[in-house]
């Protein structure tokens, strides 16, 4: 923000992620005259678009205003390349499936009534924001869970998601945002601190150097035994492959794959390397080919991947960390079908994601299929996606006819989300 000098620009595909905060952040850099002041974006921008009565519309009036006063926007629709049609799976859970769920959701709740009751208000926020990280790992990963419930230890990627749900996963030292985490030595890879605090992979040798001979955290200023909060060693990544039963949603996946083998190359993306782990184990017990890319490898090993995914024949699978597939991988146009294993906290992930497929060069229609677990937390997640998503519409003022239709689409899918019958009467 002190930075010197007479002309400022913010190059962002994501000016709104997850909430108004994040363009407030960018004006105040840009120093917009008056609502540079945090309480004058919240007055003028923030509050005009939050409903506090049933009375009440939200105002979008100035936030349009801002947006079409200080942004040069280009998008793909001016581009001459094929859009993509959006193919939302509901996965049902097995009557096992669902128990075990029913039964997570009692145990959670009962530690934080304890919390809540002890007026730990704190503990309490942790726990919720636990309890839903610990859903979504089980609508897709199963008794992976209960393998891993015998140890406390929390990964270094479930760490990162839980400070994703929070907008917190900035690193401390450049503010920027961590997508990927897990590979300390992958400059585009971020690690969570013993204090819980991000570092991104271009600060971590700063942050190395500043605790490095048993000085204490420049973060937190107290002494850990170990810098980061989680071991990354191949006993964490190998839990849970010897499950019984795949999880319903990963053999949902592998149906999709084997039904469009002959006419598709797929492009599987999930936010752990975990559930590319369980996925990889089934498409191996199957006999499909696949290719793997997370964060634990490098650029170059990337490349090579990928130039082989480019010439292998129909029906090759390529299993990505969505991270890794929204930063360092350009060019992915050779696939034409994506597989979205769980929705995130923030959607501009996973268009950044689809965006590596949607190029120049793209001839066929995208097909972006989107797993769901009905009746869970990924429901509601999926909502507050909506929401944010309706906020960056509502916000760039596009024409009439094209903002009713993307508003019924939005509406069309959020409805239909709730829509569930009772569990066990699923065909």
């Amino acid at each position: 923000m002190a930075l010197r000098s007479g002309i400022r620009w913010c190059l962002s595909g994501t000016p709104i992620q997850n909430s108004l905060d994040d363009l407030g952040s960018l004006v105040a850099f840009l120093r917009v005259p008056l609502l540079d002041q945090r309480a004058q974006f919240q007055r003028y921008v923030t509050r005009r678009t939050l409903v506090r009565r049933s009375s009440q519309q939200p105002d979008y009036e100035n936030l349009r205003v801002l947006l079409a006063s200080i942004c040069l926007r280009r998008n793909r629709t001016i581009l001459p390349c094929s859009q993509f049609v959006d193919c939302p799976v509901k996965v049902a859970f097995s009557l096992e499936e669902r128990q075990e769920y029913q039964e997570l959701q009692r145990s959670w709740r009962e530690r934080l009534d304890m919390a809540v009751s002890g007026h730990k208000t704190k503990v309490a926020h942790q726990i919720v924001l636990e309890c839903l990280l610990r859903l979504r790992i089980y609508c897709k990963n199963g008794d992976y869970l209960r393998i891993k419930a015998a140890s406390s230890l929390i990964e270094q990627e479930e760490l990162g998601s839980l400070l994703q749900q929070t907008g917190d996963a900035t690193c401390h030292y450049c503010k920027c945002d961590v997508l990927v985490f897990g590979n300390a030595e992958d400059g585009n890879s971020g690690v969570v601190t013993y204090c819980r605090n991000v570092v991104c992979g271009d600060c971590i040798e700063t942050y190395r150097s500043h605790i490095g001979g048993g000085k204490a955290c420049p973060l937190c200023k107290t002494r850990h035994d170990s810098p980061l909060a989680a071991s990354l060693g191949a006993d964490a990544t190998n839990l849970g492959l010897e499950s019984r039963v795949f999880p319903s949603k990963i053999r949902e996946l592998c149906q999709d794959l084997e039904r469009h083998r002959h006419e598709s190359k797929s492009i599987v993306f999930s936010f752990w390397k975990k559930s590319l782990d369980i996925v990889g184990s089934l498409l191996d017990k199957e006999c499909l080919p696949y290719m793997r890319v997370d964060g634990s490898i490098s650029l170059h090993q990337r490349k090579r991947i990928l130039a082989q995914f480019q010439a292998a024949e129909q029906g090759m699978v390529l299993l990505m960390t969505l991270g890794t597939g929204a930063v360092g991988l350009n060019n992915l146009s050779v696939a034409n079908r994506i597989h979205i294993l769980e929705p995130q906290w923030n959607p501009s992930i996973e268009s950044q994601a689809i965006g590596r497929v949607l190029r120049l060069g793209q001839t066929k229609t995208v097909s972006v299929v989107r797993y769901i677990v009905k009746d869970t937390v990924e429901a509601n997640v999926q909502n507050q996606q909506f929401k944010k998503m309706l906020l960056a519409i509502k916000g760039f003022g596009k024409g009439k006819l094209a903002q009713a239709h993307q508003q019924r689409e939005i509406l069309k899918v959020t409805t239909s989300s709730r829509r569930h019958r009772p569990p066990g009467k699923e065909g």
